[in-house]
């Protein structure tokens, strides 16, 4: 199976709000997948001021997305509304510590004892697939930075 690309988000999108807001509310939104990372399952939209709310509930309402021939069944949910790509940014980083850090713990550094500790199916992190999401986890924070001076 492959996996999702940020086209099949927003061609999905795009489907959601034709089916809910018309072919008009469709076409006037704006909408722009501006990083998608399928090992996180986190995606960066951006849309217009006026227009996020509409965009926001058709996200809510995306129940799978279309990749090729396939249809995969998706949950959808908005973490953060930002007003610039810096704070969008930031919000995508936090919540990546938080489900790879745990709660409280999401604070805490990449290098330190306790991250062992974290979120890994349930199971302590060995110290290869720490290594492995650790360096997965700094790659995505570069391309969160670029997310930040490209926009």
């Amino acid at each position: 199976q492959q996996q999702i690309t940020s086209t099949d988000i927003y061609r999905s999108l795009q489907d959601s709000l034709t089916q809910n807001f018309g072919l008009v509310g469709a076409s006037t939104s704006d909408v722009q997948v501006r990083l998608y990372d399928p090992k996180v399952r986190l995606a960066i939209i951006k849309t217009t001021r006026d227009k996020y709310p509409t965009v926001r509930s058709s996200l809510t309402l995306l129940t799978q997305i279309k990749q090729g021939g396939d249809v995969l069944k998706v949950v959808a949910s908005t973490i953060a509304v930002s007003g610039s790509a810096r704070t969008a940014r930031n919000a995508a980083w936090e919540e990546i510590r938080k489900r790879f850090y745990g709660g409280e713990n999401g604070g805490q550094e990449l290098g330190s004892s306790s991250s062992l500790l974290g979120k890994n199916n349930g199971e302590p992190w060995t110290k290869k697939s720490r290594v492995a999401m650790e360096k997965s986890l700094l790659d995505l924070e570069d391309r969160l930075d670029e997310i930040d001076s490209g926009c």
